[in-house]
């Protein structure tokens, strides 16, 4: 299930128009605590002693995918709120939440990339390679101030790195912003 990309994500019931975008929310939610659960049972094992740096290179990549079709759902959804609704406070407030996890879920995989001691070359390529893909999205659902900061925190990363196609991958999160 880790060598390979993710793409039965797509087709699992994000796109299906003839589903109500709240409930596609919904499952997206829950496959997202899902995988959260699954990466923190891997990172456990990880911090034991165990060598699972290439499937949490894979679950993280899985994880921003999840996250990029969340964010095609909250851009669907967002028009529909209603100002005037009891639950329109409820509902800005777990978009800012949104917000604040998809930031630290960056933040995690910057961090991870950095970890050149637990992660391989090759492990980080992954990683790379899920930011690279999804991050267009993600960068446009964020505020200005937060794009800002995670532009520099990206641009550190990519002069820090010393392997080519790292950069390379780096450079195109950069060009999304």
């Amino acid at each position: 299930i880790f060598t390979r990309d993710f793409t039965s994500l797509n087709q699992s019931g994000f796109d299906n128009a003839t589903t109500p975008v709240d409930q596609r929310m919904v499952f997206a939610l829950s496959l997202q605590q899902e995988f959260s659960k699954i990466m923190n049972a891997y990172s456990q094992a990880q911090n034991n002693g165990n060598n699972y740096a290439t499937e949490l290179a894979y679950l993280m990549g899985g994880a921003l995918q999840i996250s990029d079709q969340m964010l095609v759902l909250a851009n669907e959804i967002i028009p529909t709120f209603d100002p005037e609704a009891a639950d329109y406070t409820t509902r800005m407030q777990g978009l800012e939440q949104m917000k604040s996890g998809l930031t630290t879920q960056i933040r995690g995989a910057i961090l991870s990339l950095q970890e050149t001691n637990v992660y391989s070359d090759e492990d980080r390529v992954i990683l790379a390679r899920y930011l690279a893909k999804y991050s267009l999205n993600t960068n446009a659902f964020l505020d200005e101030p937060t794009q800002k900061i995670l532009q520099a925190e990206f641009e550190q990363l990519r002069v820090q790195e010393t392997n080519a196609l790292i950069k390379d991958l780096l450079g195109q999160v950069l060009a999304a912003f």
